[in-house]
């Protein structure tokens, strides 16, 4: 009875809303149909759909199946059924980010932290830094070092000093009784100062750095002037009809080849050593024998004398000494002297003539000295007023010394010129005993 009570009722409404023949699935499902219907129609089927509900709900379990039952029974069976959905979210739809306003950018703007200010000192330092890299970039320089070596075995020593060289890249330009000249690229120089220094315990070390700059600039400047010059002659030599003329014009060419060719050598001998910086290397044992004091001079000038390194340096302003092609003078140094790409030295010295003595007696005093010290005359003569010798050591491969003096206005020129071999002998003689006619002393 209850249940066809219930039926009557869905029957009244489905007539009463003008729905007959139409299907209903759930009931949330034909709500949503009758919302979708104007008028008071609507309101009053929501009305009696939700009475219907309390009243099935009051009423028992059985009863609220049976009523869920009817509401999915279909009534046209043409139709499609619906199916359920289950209550999801809907996805959100991609929104697109506004471009900011005028108004935002100017807040932005005025919130954004300003960047930290610098003070003064580290400005003027961070410019001093820049500068010095800059400097550094165009600066040439040559570093020339020394070191004196107290070894217990010079044989293992000099082993280590291959082996050191050869990981530098760098090469050993010569290798004496007790001395050795190596040649190490400029990147790697003080790391292998340190680790030279490392073989035995250093008794003497010396750095010196020349500033060859000014050197390149002038050599460059005069190199573009003759070769100009000597283009110009060359047009003109074609154009020209006069012999006499053109034998002018010719001599002038060749001696701006010439000077072209002795500009262009010392360019080259100045990039080799900016390139390769040199280390002397004197290396000495502690049981060495040590020569004779009976061929020790009595005087201290003649007594320090030395083939490879700079001991005399007075007198750079007050002697005049022409160099010798293929060498290069370092203005900048200390002292006078020159040096040549294969390590050749020239080098001289002003002393006083104490006690006073002839050319002829301090060639003398300097021979008994270095006959002492187991040397050979080589060779010796005279140039222009200086008496030189040509020193060669008892090395399997031997250095020449050359030693000339001059006494001139009671003082004592000292000419000096170191070849680390025969060959580099050979090779500098002629232009070396040239320039000892220019000596002269202010």
């Amino acid at each position: 009875m209850r249940e066809m009570s219930i039926l009557a009722a869905t029957l009244t409404v489905m007539l009463l809303c003008g729905c007959g023949g139409q299907q209903y699935v759930t009931s949330s499902g034909w709500m949503k149909q009758s919302q979708r219907r104007s008028g008071s129609a609507s309101a009053q089927h929501s009305r009696v759909v939700q009475s219907l509900k309390k009243q099935a709900g009051r009423r028992g379990g059985h009863t609220r199946s049976y009523f869920s039952r009817v509401e999915t029974a279909s009534v046209d069976t043409s139709a499609q059924p619906v199916q359920a959905t289950s209550a999801r979210p809907a996805p959100k739809r991609p929104t697109s980010k506004r471009p900011p306003s005028k108004r935002r950018k100017a807040r932005r703007q005025t919130t954004r932290k300003a960047p930290p200010q610098v003070s003064a000192p580290k400005r003027k330092a961070r410019a001093y830094r820049v500068a010095a890299k800059e400097e550094q970039r165009t600066q040439q320089v040559v570093y020339l070092g020394y070191l004196q070596l107290r070894v217990r075995q010079r044989i293992k020593t000099l082993d280590a000093v291959t082996k050191l060289v050869e990981e530098a890249n760098g090469y050993i330009e010569r290798v004496g009784q007790r001395t050795v000249v190596v040649r190490i690229p400029a990147s790697d120089f003080d790391a292998t100062m340190r680790r030279f220094e490392a073989l035995g315990r250093v008794t003497a070390r010396r750095i010196q750095a020349l500033d060859v700059s000014a050197q390149f600039t002038d050599l460059d400047a005069r190199l573009a002037v003759a070769g100009e010059s000597q283009r110009r002659l060359l047009a003109l030599l074609a154009q020209e009809q006069d012999v006499n003329e053109r034998l002018r014009i010719v001599k002038e060419i060749k001696r701006l080849s010439e000077q072209i060719e002795s500009i262009e050598s010392t360019l080259g001998t100045l990039r080799n050593l900016v390139a390769y910086y040199t280390i002397t290397l004197d290396i000495i044992g502690t049981a060495q024998h040590r020569r004779s004091a009976d061929h020790r001079s009595p005087f201290p000038w003649v007594r320090s004398l030395v083939d490879h390194r700079i001991v005399h340096e007075a007198g750079k302003d007050t002697l005049s000494l022409s160099v010798a092609k293929g060498f290069v003078r370092f203005e900048t140094a200390d002292s006078w002297h020159a040096r040549a790409a294969d390590t050749a030295i020239v080098r001289a010295a002003v002393l006083p003539n104490e006690p006073d003595g002839s050319t002829t007696f301090w060639h003398a005093a300097v021979a008994h000295e270095l006959s002492g010290r187991s040397d050979v005359a080589h060779e010796q003569g005279q140039s222009g007023g200086v008496i030189w010798t040509a020193w060669r050591n008892r090395d399997v491969e031997p250095r020449i010394w050359l030693i000339g003096l001059k006494v001139v206005r009671g003082q004592i020129a000292l000419v000096e010129a170191f070849f680390p071999t025969v060959a580099s002998w050979k090779r500098h003689r002629a232009a070396v005993i040239g320039t000892l006619s220019s000596l002269e002393v202010r």
